[in-house]
């Protein structure tokens, strides 16, 4: 922590100069519901268990797994937890904007979360627009043209500006007969 309103832009650390960031806390969860917000001290509700989301059984969790939170197919410490992904959001919120809890929540639940997006996998798979670029006219001899294509004119001239003023002689006539 700093003794000042806003923290440095960095710090010197034995000989080193380090970037400094906003530190941004996990959010808070109860190891007894299995919910978000509080902690095992203060809970009030039934124990649940992280796997399987029930109250009471005896042995291993069995077929189907469950979250507490969303209810979805995966256990209560699942990181792909929508819920979780959202207090993620509200404690990110929070520590930046420096807001307390309950406005950083509003300011997150007024974005309306979906609880089932499309992921991130699905959204690289679908296909892509390809941006047009111009095709060359293939020169059956291999030899330079001196009349480029229109579309490649424009990129010839801007070559030719980056050339020094004076080339050497050599030079000069391969510049000159682009």
């Amino acid at each position: 922590t700093f003794d000042r309103p806003r923290p440095p832009q960095t710090i010197d650390a034995a000989f080193y100069k380090l970037k400094v960031r906003p530190y941004v806390p996990s959010p808070m969860r109860c190891y007894k519901c299995q919910r978000f917000g509080h902690t095992s001290m203060k809970c009030k509700a039934v124990e649940a268990v992280c796997v399987c989301g029930k109250s009471e059984h005896e042995g291993d969790c069995t077929p189907p797994i469950i979250c507490v939170n969303c209810g979805g197919e995966h256990n209560a410490r699942s990181s792909g937890c929508p819920i979780l992904i959202k207090e993620k959001e509200i404690q990110k919120i929070k520590t930046l904007q420096q807001l307390p809890y309950h406005e950083a929540r509003a300011i997150v639940e007024s974005k309306s979360y979906a609880i089932n997006d499309i992921s991130y996998s699905e959204k690289a798979k679908a296909p892509q627009p390809v941006a047009h670029i111009p095709s060359v006219p293939a020169n059956p001899q291999g030899q330079v043209e001196n009349n480029p294509s229109p579309a490649l004119r424009g990129a010839i001239v801007k070559i030719g500006e980056i050339v020094p003023s004076s080339p050497s002689p050599a030079l000069r006539g391969t510049i000159m007969n682009v």
